[in-house]
């Protein structure tokens, strides 16, 4: 059983077998022992008034938003990367109410489970135990795909965030219609220490910026511009241009969007609930939430139209230029989700704006109280 903040404790061992499911109680229940192994996620429920339940005051009939913490996801891929290890194979996941979905009275849980959330945190344990863990005596050893390490980005603990979930209902409600991902690649430095011709292209041309060792490259002339990384605050590349919005022209990681300029002005934050918790692949934390409209895009077009900045892509697929780093594929918006708007010139815009400022100006560093 995995509680909220993480914690948990074990009834049995995954050796022994408990049912905890109608499915596995009812006909033929000797057939099913030991096809699942339980675990219990501790979530809160809240009645819906539309729906009585007779005999009772309230019901349970649904769950608060989101339905999971980032520490429960990361405590539940634990268990899951364990048994996998000793079963020799990936265990295929299952919800109780699915299991139980034609039985009367079964499970309805859980409620609100973010896939792709639970799916980042069994990544982020998997590096961790890499190369030292095998699936079976069989299997082959769990590695990282190598890559060129990225630049270690502390996290930056938004209190404007906290503030702007709490209020979400007073913000303009829209939904995606699309979203897509954006990055910097790093690059191996050619002979000369700096970018290699084969790298140009991809660098200055399709992605508009690249980094190479200590040096960023970014588009402008048919050599690009090069900075040292450790004179300028837009170390992983540039914005959309300087402005009282945009002060230090830096994309941030998990925070910076891209978006139609004639949609949404840029310092624009926009609140998307379903990201929260999500791990961010610069620095594998889990995000807030809140994402600052600070670049645009040739492709960036109409209401609800977003790219994401993922910040340095360390395994950068040059073909099809995508980024394969573990965590990118997870950390996408869900289709049609919901978002918040936050004017630009509201109090908590500027607020949210002036904390990843001060961020950014202290060397990319936490600032101290």
């Amino acid at each position: 059983m995995t509680n909220r903040v993480g914690a948990s404790i074990t009834e049995v061992d995954f050796a022994e077998h408990i049912g905890t499911t109608k499915f596995e109680y009812c006909v033929d229940s000797s057939a099913k022992v030991k096809i699942f192994l339980g675990v219990e996620n501790i979530q809160p429920r809240v009645g819906d008034p539309k729906i009585p339940k007779p005999g009772h005051d309230a019901n349970d009939y649904d769950a608060p938003y989101p339905g999971f913490t980032p520490k429960q996801y990361e405590r539940l891929a634990l268990p899951y990367v364990v048994a996998s290890a000793r079963r020799g194979q990936w265990l295929i996941p299952a919800f109780h109410g699915v299991i139980d979905h034609f039985y009367r009275d079964g499970h309805d849980d859980p409620q609100h489970f973010d896939m792709s959330a639970f799916s980042a945190a069994v990544e982020k344990h998997v590096v961790a135990l890499a190369p030292t863990m095998t699936l079976g005596a069989t299997h082959e050893i769990v590695k990282a795909q190598e890559g060129i390490p990225k630049w270690d980005l502390p996290p930056l603990d938004a209190a404007t965030c906290r503030s702007i979930a709490a209020n979400a209902s007073s913000f303009k409600l829209e939904k995606t219609t699309r979203t897509t991902q954006y990055f910097t690649p790093l690059f191996q430095s050619g002979p000369d220490g700096g970018l290699r011709d084969e790298d140009r292209k991809n660098c200055l041309q399709v992605e508009g910026s690249c980094i190479v060792g200590n040096f960023l490259y970014n588009a402008g002339g048919p050599n690009g511009t090069r900075y040292e990384r450790d004179k300028v605050p837009f170390i992983f590349g540039k914005g959309s241009g300087k402005s009282t919005f945009n002060t230090t022209n830096a994309p941030f990681p998990c925070r910076t969007l891209a978006a139609d300029s004639d949609k949404y002005d840029s310092g624009t934050v926009v609140y998307i609930p379903s990201m929260v918790g999500k791990i961010c692949p610069q620095n594998n934390q889990p995000v807030d939430g809140c994402f600052i409209v600070g670049d645009v895009g040739s492709a960036i077009k109409g209401k609800g139209r977003f790219d994401v900045f993922t910040g340095e892509c360390s395994r950068y697929d040059g073909k099809h230029n995508v980024c394969r780093d573990q965590g990118n594929a997870a950390f996408e918006v869900p289709k049609e989700a919901e978002f918040r708007v936050v004017p630009r010139e509201s109090p908590q815009a500027e607020a949210l704006r002036k904390e990843v400022d001060s961020f950014i100006s202290n060397g990319w560093q936490p600032v101290s109280p």
